[in-house]
């Protein structure tokens, strides 16, 4: 005996195949956008965080009675950090010039200029200023965004606070 197939024997495992192809293409194309986004967003972010952090690491290995100071290098507003060595004061600006955040370290005797420093990495605008007594905001943008934190300085005991 000879078995007839019939139109739906055929069309249900298709249907059901097209039904998975389907499901199985929305969920990568879903997860293709949450990993896009998610990237920007990193990508965006990475500038603001890592100078940030540099900033607060270099602030804490100077942290010292009078060794901070907030100056400008012409027209641009600067982190200065000052430390003794070999009888002589040295002087490290940490500033935006240029698109970078930028550092430079000279002797106190010399007449910085902005070009002088080394880009340290891709940033738009770095300020920091004084917010209180030992409390020190550092804001600073990239692509766009603008992100501030604090720092409480305690000499020998300086510690980021947000």
């Amino acid at each position: 005996m000879e078995k007839r197939r019939h139109t739906l024997d055929v069309l249900f495992p298709l249907g059901l195949l097209a039904v998975y192809a389907l499901a199985a293409a929305g969920a990568v194309l879903l997860a293709a956008g949450s990993y896009r986004s998610g990237l920007t967003r990193a990508h965006r972010d990475f500038g603001c965080t890592t100078a940030l952090a540099y900033v607060a690491e270099k602030l804490r290995s100077g942290d010292e009675a009078g060794a901070v100071r907030v100056d400008a290098l012409e027209d641009c507003p600067a982190l200065v950090l000052s430390v003794n060595r070999e009888g002589g004061w040295y002087d490290t600006y940490i500033y935006c010039y240029d698109g970078s955040l930028r550092e430079l370290m000279v002797k106190r005797e010399l007449t910085p200029t902005p070009q002088m420093g080394r880009a340290l990495l891709e940033l738009e605008d770095f300020r920091p200023e004084w917010a209180g007594d030992g409390l020190l905001r550092l804001e600073c943008q990239s692509q766009g965004e603008t992100l501030t934190r604090y720092v409480n300085l305690k000499a020998g005991e300086g510690y980021p606070c947000g």
